[in-house]
């Protein structure tokens, strides 16, 4: 069964059939794509769902799931990123949840962003709704994707002090004078990036992953001052950087154009 293609879940299925197919291959299609589901199928398969204790969860589409989705009480991870529900009733009362995917959910979640104080991985990518108040309040985040963001999130950014990774990729604001405030990344994405941070980036001393495909900025003399680099993106990039790559004794991937090194 393909796991990046929609599922459609035959209704004339015979007794026990049904069981045994959600248990081999739907619930792991939860982690990866959506489900479509006939409506006399989806409190089974939900209840298999449960009994199962899934963790992370691509929620299904078409079906408005927020009765079923607040009894999955041990999620870990959801993925709204391209639901057509608004689950902002539901969303405060999943106490374990750590990972969170907006995208291009086009409900406003905002008000209840902010209550989430346990999430660690915020996905933004490509949302267009101001989330800068409540971002401000998930001062526990560990991860934060921006990419593709419209919005600045230069305020909400400098109370974000326990960063360990921030995707900018593809995004259009300026964050230099926040970046050097955030001591504990370890992983920075700025491919794609129309913006000179070469300064800012010899500040970050302890990174250990920076992206820096299709960024048309010379970043020669900073990365010589990232020693602890293990992963360095520089694909598409127009620069030659065979001088300062022999400083760098602990990159463990390298990529050039598409090829990893």
């Amino acid at each position: 069964m393909n796991v990046t293609s929609p599922v459609q879940v035959n209704q004339t299925l015979i007794p026990g059939l049904f069981d045994e197919i959600v248990r081999s291959h739907v619930i792991p299609l939860l982690c990866h794509a959506c489900v479509y589901w006939p409506g006399r199928l989806i409190s089974r398969a939900w209840q298999l769902a449960m009994e199962a204790s899934i963790e992370t969860l691509f929620l299904p589409i078409s079906v408005d799931c927020s009765s079923l989705l607040v009894r999955l009480t041990h999620l870990h991870e959801l993925n709204l990123g391209l639901g057509d529900g608004d689950y902002t009733p539901v969303l405060a009362q999943l106490t374990h949840l750590r990972t969170l995917h907006l995208g291009v959910n086009s409900y406003d979640y905002t008000t209840v962003l902010g209550q989430l104080t346990h999430l660690r991985t915020l996905h933004l990518g490509g949302n267009s709704h101001d989330c800068t108040t409540a971002l401000g309040q998930l001062t526990h985040l560990h991860a934060l994707y921006l990419g593709g963001n419209s919005h600045d999130y230069t305020t909400a950014l400098g109370q974000l002090t326990h960063l360990h990774a921030l995707y900018l990729n593809r995004n259009r604001h300026d964050y230099t004078t926040v970046l050097g405030q955030l001591t504990h990344l370890r992983t920075l994405h700025l491919g794609g990036n129309s913006h000179d941070y070469t300064t800012v980036l010899g500040q970050l001393t302890h990174l250990h992953a920076l992206y820096l495909n299709y960024n048309s900025y010379d970043h020669t003399t900073v990365l010589s001052q990232l020693t602890h680099l293990r992963t360095l993106d520089l694909g598409w990039n127009n620069h030659d950087y065979t001088v300062v790559l022999g400083q760098l004794t602990h990159l463990r991937v390298m990529i050039l154009g598409r090829e990893r090194v």
